[in-house]
């Protein structure tokens, strides 16, 4: 009954709601307030978060070439539920002015016992 009432938007205002639910799915902080209109597919989602994901490498990418001298490098270990183990690793740099950067390198899955 629901999917019988699904608004068709404009294709610019598609793609800003298609990005808001990428973001949302990468983040779970974005909250969809208004009506999503036609909700994107599976392949859609995909595509987005893919592109999504190569705009923000290439912009870290520039914030360290154009900040970051020396950098210190840290990891975090932890179990999750079932015993899956979780490695987390963190790149930290100031800049110049004293500005502090932090940067998320990877989370991976690891072999539980991790000691």
């Amino acid at each position: 009954e629901q999917l019988k009432k699904v608004i068709s938007h404009k294709e610019s205002k598609q793609r800003e709601l298609r990005n808001a639910v990428t973001d949302w799915l990468i983040t779970d902080s974005h909250s969809l307030i208004q009506q999503m209109g036609k909700p994107p597919c599976y392949v859609t989602i995909k595509r987005d978060i893919g592109f999504g994901y190569q705009v923000a490498f290439q912009a870290i990418k520039e914030i360290i070439i154009q900040t970051c001298d020396t950098a210190a490098i840290t990891t975090d270990l932890w179990i999750f539920r079932a015993k899956s183990g979780y490695i987390g690793i963190t790149c930290h740099w100031l800049t110049e002015k004293m500005e502090l950067y932090d940067v998320l390198i990877c989370v991976e899955q690891i072999n539980y016992p991790h000691t």
